[in-house]
């Protein structure tokens, strides 16, 4: 899917494809982490739900 701040640019059925992803993603799901595996502040949030035992789906940037 790219980076929504790089400065390829998307064409718009890419653009409609990944807005119908998210969309989804985030009506199914409550709770969702947009996340890179090596953001320090990401796995802090995920650590911290995994602790309060909260339901949520991450969603990992850097391996989709």
């Amino acid at each position: 899917m790219g980076s929504l701040l790089s400065s390829n640019k998307l064409s718009q059925e890419d653009t409609q494809m990944a807005l119908d992803k998210v969309k989804h993603i985030v009506s199914s799901t409550p709770v969702v982490v947009f996340s890179k595996t090596y953001c320090g502040y990401c796995n802090r949030v995920k650590q911290l739900f995994a602790q309060l035992k909260a339901s949520y789906k991450a969603i990992e940037l850097d391996q989709e």
